[in-house]
């Protein structure tokens, strides 16, 4: 049974053995910046709101920042979606219209994916982290650890959380990602990239946690 997560200072943390470890995107998502492409966007629909009122007064201002918060979890949850309709197919193999489960169909085809878990809690206490990762099985003929994005592209910060659940997980198999916002862009990471992938993650959970201590989250 995974631990309840509990929340601080925007970071979702797991408590496990009188330890609180800070989840793979929270980490991410505080310590790196590079190709963080949700903040442009947001950026861009907000200003196109402000523009769309015409005028800028303390309601508008307030107004907008209400459209920006509404506007990120809006984006979380269609992230959400996508991965629960193509786990709900996986466990039931029931179709449904849906352009993120028709583009993982289409790969899971070509790939000859055969699932073997789904959502699984992996942790290091060591470098204090955990998360959940996606998928477990085989693909192209290879046991692989398989991460699910809504995205068009394959970004660094995708890349490292991989890399971070393989670490966590201690089996060996590929580590993949396949965004379902478009077609044919699975990635498989490089063997001889993995241990620079996660040499880079576990850096960044070192400052991470430094930046914890300094209370500068």
């Amino acid at each position: 049974m995974n631990p309840e997560p509990i929340y601080k200072n925007n970071c979702k943390y797991y408590p496990i053995d009188g330890q609180e470890l800070a989840s793979v995107t929270s980490i991410l998502g505080k310590v790196l910046t590079k190709g963080k492409k949700i903040d442009k966007y947001n950026i861009k629909v907000t200003l196109d709101y402000l523009k769309e009122v015409g005028k800028l007064t303390p309601e508008t201002l307030s107004t907008a920042y209400t459209y920006a918060e509404h506007n990120l979890l809006k984006h979380a949850e269609v992230g959400i979606n996508a991965h629960n309709v193509v786990e709900e197919y996986l466990r039931t193999r029931k179709v449904v219209k849906n352009k993120y489960l028709s583009n993982f169909i289409d790969w899971e085809t070509e790939s000859g994916f055969k699932v073997k878990k789904m959502e699984v809690f992996v942790h290091d206490t060591r470098y204090k982290f955990a998360g959940t990762l996606d998928l477990i099985g085989e693909a192209y003929g290879e046991p692989i650890l398989l991460d699910l994005k809504k995205s068009f592209g394959v970004y660094l910060s995708h890349k490292l959380q991989v890399a971070a659940y393989k670490y966590a997980f201690k089996k060996k198999l590929r580590i993949g990602v396949l965004p379902l916002g478009g077609k044919n862009k699975f990635w498989l990471m490089p063997e001889e990239e993995e241990e620079l992938y996660t040499k880079a993650f576990l850096h960044l959970t070192k400052v991470f946690h430094i930046l914890e201590g300094l209370g500068e989250l």
